[in-house]
């Protein structure tokens, strides 16, 4: 949910005219693979439609206001209107998805009361920084950024952790001017990212999910206590 002085509570995924949703296997609900796009608009939907099935017709309803179809399927089944992709979700992924939706209050919950738990805990090391929520949140993750005496560790962290058998990646991509796709965007500009860089080189992830993270969570607590000094 988001909620402020400029944002009435909505949803997310419902503030601008389109919204989208990744189904990995790894985020709230999943079907292995794909995602879906939700809009407002029926025309947008049609154009959507259209746009991940080659850019072909078949599957407008003859109501639609981007092409009028002769009602030749001979003809329709094979008639371009849009740029095009081949990202059609399928049978076996639907079917898991309508599964998982039925289960998704609940699995929002257990994050919740996993990411409740990760605050209590965290908020007690002075050596990191930890993600503030605005609104309410269905957790995705865990984002923590070292300081103080962790500040420059991260490295050492991310090994221990992974001897702990506990999986990390950055937060997003860092900084992404720094990634090596930025030469291709002309048009952005080039200025100085303090923060970014700071969160770049001191800033981790660390996933969430539906089940009881406790016993986790106090590893994770105990291996930047000991690192930091804070024991």
């Amino acid at each position: 949910m988001l909620t402020n002085n400029n944002i009435k509570v909505k949803k997310c995924g419902t503030v601008g005219r389109m919204g989208s949703f990744s189904f990995f296997f790894s985020h709230h609900m999943q079907t292995m693979e794909g995602g879906m796009i939700v809009c407002h608009d029926k025309d947008d939907y049609d154009f959507i439609r259209s746009l991940r099935a080659h850019g072909w017709c078949r599957d407008l309803p003859d109501d639609n206001n981007l092409y009028d179809k002769t009602g030749d399927p001979f003809k329709d089944s094979f008639t371009f209107i849009t740029p095009g992709y081949s990202v059609r979700p399928l049978e076996m992924s639907g079917a898991i998805g309508s599964v998982q939706l039925k289960k998704c209050d609940k699995f929002i919950e257990e994050r919740r009361n996993n990411a409740k738990y990760f605050v209590e805990k965290f908020s007690k090391l002075d050596n990191v920084i930890i993600q503030q929520e605005i609104g309410k949140s269905s957790w995705f993750g865990f984002s923590v950024i070292l300081k103080d005496k962790l500040s420059g560790k991260r490295d050492e962290v991310i090994k221990k952790l992974t001897e702990l058998g506990v999986e990390t990646r950055p937060i997003i991509a860092g900084n992404f001017m720094k990634q090596p796709v930025i030469d291709y965007f002309t048009y952005i500009g080039r200025g100085t990212y303090d923060n970014a860089d700071y969160l770049h080189d001191n800033g981790f992830f660390m996933g969430n999910d539906v089940t009881n993270l406790k016993e986790n969570i106090d590893m994770v607590f105990n291996a930047l206590q000991k690192i930091g000094g804070e024991e």
